[in-house]
This record gives C-alpha cells, sequence and structure tokens, in this order.
C-alpha cells in the first residue's frame, strides 16, 4: 500500500485499486509524512502540527510537539530505535521521542513551585491578567516526552526551506541533512557533531539508500557515495536538477529520477546500471510536463514491480510492469507534497 499526502488529507492506492481512495485527515494540509515499523505512522499538517498512527493511518492521534520551539518542518523515524525525530526550524532544531505507550513524565516539583511563586508574585503587584504559568522550554519539552538532540548549523536559521532533507545514515548513530546553500552535512553521536561534506554541490534535494550505496539528487546530477562522506558525480545527469530518486527493491541497479526544469524540460528518466547511464522515458509517460515537477516516486515494497510518481500539479502515474508501461490514474488538481 501507498499512502499519498496532499493539500486535502491523506490518500491511500494499493494494486487493484483504480485510483486513490481517501483515507484520513480531511481537510489538512499533509506537508510531511512516514512510515515507520509496526504500523506506525507520522505526518505533519501545514499548521506545525504532528500526528501520529499506531494501526498504519487508520486511527490519528495529534501530539504535543516540544516546548518553546519554531514551526516543525520534518517527521522521520530513526530505524535503529523506532523512535519518532522531529525537525522545526526558526531556530533549526531536532528532537527525539519513543512512541511506545508510557506514562506522561510529571512536572519536576521545582518548576511547578516556581512557576507559582511567580504567578503569586504578578498578582501581589495586581498583574492578574499576566498570570500564567510560563515553564523553562527544555523542562515542558521533557515533560511532553522529547528529548532534544544536536541540530546541523543553518546560517537562516528562519528559513523554512533551510533544512530540506533529514535521513538516518548507515551507521547506528550517524544522520545526513541536506540544506539548501550548504549541501550535505553529516551528524555523528546522534547530532552532537556535525561536519559538512565537501566537494558536493550546494543544493541537495533528495538522499536514497539503494542497499549498495547513497545517491543524493542535486541540482548538478547524481553524485554517489559508499559511506556518506566523499561523493562523485554520477551518469550523464550533470547540470540537471534532481527532484526525486528511487531504487527498485532487491535490484538497487534500477533506478528511476525526476528531472527538474533543464533544457529540455522536466521528466522521468531511468537507468538500469546503477546510474552509470540514464534514459528518458516516455512508455506512457508524458514527454513534455509543463510547469509541473515530480514531486515523489515510490515503489510498492509488497509489489516490487509496482511504482507511483507524483507530480506537483496534483497528477499520478503508475507502472504495473516495473516501468515498460505508465499510465495515469489521478488528475484531482490537488497539489501532491508526500508518498510514504
Amino acid at each position: 500500500m501507498i499512502y499519498i499526502g496532499t493539500n486535502r488529507g491523506l490518500y491511500r492506492w494499493y494494486s487493484g485499486l483504480p485510483w486513490p481512495v481517501f483515507h484520513a485527515l480531511q481537510d489538512r494540509v499533509i506537508v510531511d509524512l512516514r512510515a515507520g515499523p509496526g504500523g506506525l505512522m507520522a505526518a505533519l499538517d501545514g499548521t506545525g502540527r504532528v500526528v501520529v498512527s499506531h494501526d498504519r493511518g487508520l486511527t490519528w492521534e495529534e501530539m504535543a510537539g516540544p516546548g518553546g520551539t519554531g514551526r516543525p518542518t520534518h517527521v522521520r523515524f530513526d530505524p535503529s530505535s523506532g523512535n519518532l525525530v522531529l525537525a522545526t526550524a526558526g531556530p533549526l532544531r531536532l528532537y527525539e521521542r519513543s512512541l511506545r505507550s508510557e506514562p506522561t513524565p510529571r512536572r519536576p516539583p521545582t518548576a511547578m513551585r516556581r512557576a507559582q511563586e511567580w504567578i503569586a508574585r504578578l498578582r501581589r503587584i495586581g498583574e492578574s491578567e499576566l498570570a500564567t504559568a510560563v515553564l523553562d522550554p527544555e523542562t515542558e519539552t521533557q515533560r511532553r516526552g522529547w528529548s532534544r538532540l544536536g541540530a546541523p548549523p543553518v546560517d537562516r536559521v528562519g528559513d523554512l526551506a533551510g533544512l530540506t532533507l533529514l535521513e538516518p545514515g548507515r551507521e547506528p548513530g550517524i544522520w545526513f541533512a541536506g540544506v539548501l546553500g550548504a549541501g550535505i552535512v553529516l551528524g555523528s553521536e546522534r547530532g552532537s557533531r556535525w561536519d559538512k561534506v565537501e566537494g558536493l554541490p550546494d543544493q541537495v534535494y533528495c538522499l536514497i539508500d539503494t542497499g549498495d550505496c547513497l545517491l543524493a539528487g542535486t541540482d548538478d546530477g547524481v553524485w554517489t557515495s559508499r559511506d556518506g562522506r566523499g561523493w562523485t558525480p554520477q551518469g550523464n545527469l550533470q547540470g540537471r536538477t534532481i527532484t526525486a530518486l528511487a531504487a527498485r527493491p532487491g535490484d538497487p541497479k534500477h533506478l528511476w529520477a525526476g528531472i527538474g526544469p533543464s533544457g529540455d524540460g522536466p521528466g522521468l528518466y531511468e537507468s538500469k546500471d546503477a546510474g552509470q547511464t540514464w534514459t528518458r522515458v516516455a512508455r506512457g509517460f508524458p514527454s513534455h510536463l509543463g510547469e509541473a515537477r515530480i514531486v515523489a516516486i515510490r515503489y510498492d515494497e509488497a509489489d516490487p514491480d509496482t511504482a507511483l510518481v507524483a507530480l506537483s500539479t496534483g497528477e499520478l502515474y503508475r507502472t504495473k510492469t516495473d516501468g515498460l508501461w505508465w499510465e495515469p490514474i489521478s488528475r484531482q488538481g490537488q497539489e501532491l507534497r508526500v508518498i510514504a
């Protein structure tokens, strides 16, 4: 099953359905969506609210975010622990929270006592309208079940588009972040230290792990790395903007790339030799996308011959033959934002 986040809620599609059907979160703009272990899912809407599901999206509950933070921008699951990781902007910070059923920690007595003394002092001086408990953000963050991780350094800390990517690395405790204008930075010791990865273009739009290597989509083609530390350009797409990447489950040499604005326009490209050569796809896929861009490419893990390509204009294209033929399955005119 493939989940599709749109500006009108969450849709789902699986092989056998003629088109996606509404699933949940009606009238919410879904800006990020992730599937985790054991039926866990997490979504982030356009107002910055975090919602989680324990039953593959059938029911959802809103989760209080960390205290005193900026707007949440990304949700991810740490594959080593299954914990939810949240990125916020303004300033840029990272937080982690377990989704296991545990009692909510009680507010430390010392923090409560300070808040009560502060309220009493305001009331004594006649400013009762200001007598609202203000707790230390770190204390409130812990009370809500979150713990703070180290965050990558970003110059434009107030820019919501500053952090474009947050993905687990291939080693425990290693994280990657792609920051527009700063390329890829690598975090070690669960984010306590971040180092800029040299040699990559500064504009990085997507990152995937094929099982054999890491691939990054940049404004100068596809780049590859074995460990995330040293990168080299790959294939014949240099000078093109890569907006989406995907690898066929079980076959890391079979790759797909969504190309953004370029000399011959946006389009879908395919490689069957691990990215050494790329060819434009025209087997039922439109040869000209106009103003549309490819925002996501996802395989159905349960059926590796099936994949979806989502366009920013709201169109979905499907293959059930591992790319031998593509066909449209949705032209609803609503903006598609993310696929999980």
